[in-house]
């Protein structure tokens, strides 16, 4: 039924910004591991990627996707920080950064403010463009992507998003 859904929005007139994530058994243990899923599909972030190559196709997506909004994303020239942010939270290696350098020991502080940027980096995406996100075999998927999920559902609850969510019964 997913697959049909998808054809039937591919086929429609209006324009979809559509991010897909499939959890799986192994990354169970893997805090956010769902989260890099759905950013690594949108932005074509290959595992056989050096980590500076996925660093980079993370920034420059995430910059170039928010640079017509006109919420709080991009102001101040500070989507490159906040890119940083969520890379690290996702498991790219940002240690290097000079946006997180400072913080980096404080790990919750670190987790809470990229998850409120990758919140704010998909209201930012629903501005312009409708919201798809595909979540599938959420069985699998760790407990941290799963708040994830729900910071994104309350963050984006008045925006023109949709977020198919499938999973079985275990």
């Amino acid at each position: 039924l997913l697959f049909e859904f998808e054809d039937t929005i591919e086929l429609l007139p209006k324009r979809f910004s559509v991010f897909k994530a499939r959890a799986q058994e192994s990354m169970r243990g893997l805090p956010f591991g769902l989260i890099r899923d759905l950013f690594s599909f949108y932005f074509e972030i290959l595992e056989t990627d050096s980590q500076a190559i996925a660093r980079g196709k993370l920034v420059a997506g995430i910059i170039q996707l928010t640079a017509n909004t006109v919420n709080s994303f991009n102001e101040n020239g500070r989507t490159e920080q906040k890119a940083h942010f969520i890379g690290q939270l996702i498991g790219f290696d940002f240690s290097e950064s000079a946006y997180l350098k400072a913080i980096l020991d404080d790990e919750k502080q670190v987790q809470q403010r990229a998850m409120r940027y990758a919140a704010d980096f998909f209201v930012a995406v629903s501005e312009t463009t409708p919201l798809i996100l595909y979540l599938d075999d959420l069985h699998w998927a760790d407990d941290s992507s799963l708040d994830f999920i729900n910071l994104i559902e309350e963050s984006c609850a008045d925006r023109p998003i949709m977020i198919v969510e499938t999973a079985r019964p275990s």
